[in-house]
């Protein structure tokens, strides 16, 4: 499906189509992907549609994907306003794609070579990530509460609790999120086990890191 986007449209047969927007939210949920092959597929599908905050930084983002370069990448590719390496125009989109490209590596479990431990691929991540501004790092906490997305929208306002368009939910979710009152805790058990202790470990990570 993806390569049949990534290679077989012009990126104008795409976005004249009256499905385009929302094949294009598809596309960028593909990028939080563990396999970095589905991970190019779904980047190449998003640059089919050319967009001018995006395209400037395809080299970049294939290279934040491979596994062979994204260490390199991430040396030579600072995220802060400072730097100036991101038009500031450009920040609010691409922000959460860079973010959904490096998330599998953050939270993988196993390293396939001994040549680098968890703990300093997650610290190098997480150093790297630090270049984003606080609101713009929302997304990353977006993503770290994802499993707990179904309890999190039992506790929203009814008028809010029967979207059913994805893309809609997160937008909400996102939204929500940020007020802890909402999260109701009685929920909480029925998230997987397996999930509650990653995001603890993972979470416990990401305070040590923001404590140094």
């Amino acid at each position: 499906f993806l390569k049949l986007f990534a290679k077989g449209f012009s990126h104008n047969t795409v976005t004249t189509h009256e499905f385009g927007p929302g094949l294009q939210t598809h596309f960028t949920r593909f990028l939080k992907k563990s396999e970095s092959d589905i991970q190019t597929q779904a980047l190449d599908c998003l640059l089919n549609y050319s967009p001018a905050w995006l395209s400037p930084y395809k080299t970049r983002c294939h290279r934040l994907i491979d596994e062979k370069t994204f260490r390199d990448e991430m040396t030579g590719f600072h995220l802060s306003e400072e730097d100036c390496m991101i038009a500031p125009d450009h920040r609010d989109n691409l922000a959460p794609i860079i973010i959904r490209i490096v998330w599998p590596k953050l939270v993988v479990r196993k390293m396939t070579k001994a040549k680098n431990t968890l703990a300093s691929r997650r610290a190098a991540i997480i150093s790297f990530l630090g270049g984003f501004s606080n609101e713009e790092l929302t997304y990353l906490m977006h993503l770290l509460l994802f499993p707990y997305q179904e309890a999190l929208s039992k506790s929203l306002p009814k008028s809010k609790r029967n979207i059913t368009n994805v893309r809609l939910m997160e937008d909400v979710l996102e939204e929500e999120i940020v007020k802890p009152k909402l999260i109701v805790y009685s929920q909480i058990s029925e998230v997987d086990v397996t999930k509650q202790v990653g995001f603890l470990k993972l979470l416990g990570f990401l305070l040590n890191q923001c404590a140094r």
